[in-house]
């Protein structure tokens, strides 16, 4: 997990959105994930999403804010007494950290779900790849079935499947 990288992205978002609560801060990374993944073949973001009751959820990214910690607190602010779970960014986002492609996916799920109902994104994340991984012991929702649930095609499954496999080898 590159946290600089995460930290940008999410201050992207805010920049982008002019402030979301976590809920849909998180909605818009999975939503981002599964896109990136099912057109580029790699991971939009460097981070876990765990299957929780809600949807998807990046696990490092809400970690982050659960737990105050430093980094996301000295660039991301909560709003006022009234609004606490709306997160603002303290600065716009370092575009230096995010490339074409990835600001490309993020501009578009932005438009198509930051502004979405609560209701109607836990419907939208709740599809049984979310319901397989929240079944399981680890909670852990695979890049695979991530993938799958953007309807990759099965070449880019495949690639994916390949990429997978030479980063383990690696590391």
């Amino acid at each position: 997990m590159d946290k600089k990288i995460l930290i940008e992205m999410a201050l992207y978002i805010l920049e982008i959105t002019g402030g979301v609560d976590i809920y849909h801060l998180c909605k818009v990374l999975y939503f981002g994930q599964r896109r990136h993944l099912a057109t580029y073949g790699i991971p939009l973001v460097a981070d876990d999403f765990h299957a929780l009751p809600y949807g998807p959820v990046p696990t490092n990214l809400y970690d982050f804010f659960k737990k105050g910690d430093h980094d996301f607190q000295n660039v991301i602010k909560k709003g006022s007494q009234d609004a606490q779970c709306i997160l603002f960014g303290k600065r716009n986002a370092d575009r230096n950290y995010l490339s074409e492609a990835d600001r490309e996916t993020l501009d578009e799920v932005i438009k198509e779900y930051a502004s979405l109902p609560f209701e109607v994104l836990k419907q939208k994340s709740h599809d049984e790849y979310w319901k397989r991984a929240s079944e399981g012991n680890s909670k852990v929702m695979p890049l695979i079935d991530i993938a799958r649930s953007a309807k990759a095609s099965d070449g880019m499954i495949e690639y994916l499947e390949e990429h997978l496999a030479v980063e383990l080898a690696l590391s």
